[in-house]
């Protein structure tokens, strides 16, 4: 019974189904705002944008 788990228990089994985000181009799931931006900023990453764009129009900004 969840009732009787202290708190502090029941708030880590939570966190585990929950993802802060995932990064489509890589297939990776992020925990927290900071793992995403050096994610997101890292090489593999950035290649793989690269290689995604590659054959595609640039996004007009």
């Amino acid at each position: 019974e969840a009732a009787s788990c202290p708190p502090e228990q029941r708030m880590k089994r939570e966190k585990k189904h929950q993802s802060f985000t995932l990064c489509e181009v890589c297939n990776i799931q992020l925990n927290s705002a900071a793992q995403a931006q050096i994610h997101y900023n890292g090489k593999s990453h950035q290649k793989r944008l690269k290689q995604l764009n590659k054959g595609k129009m640039p996004a007009a900004q």
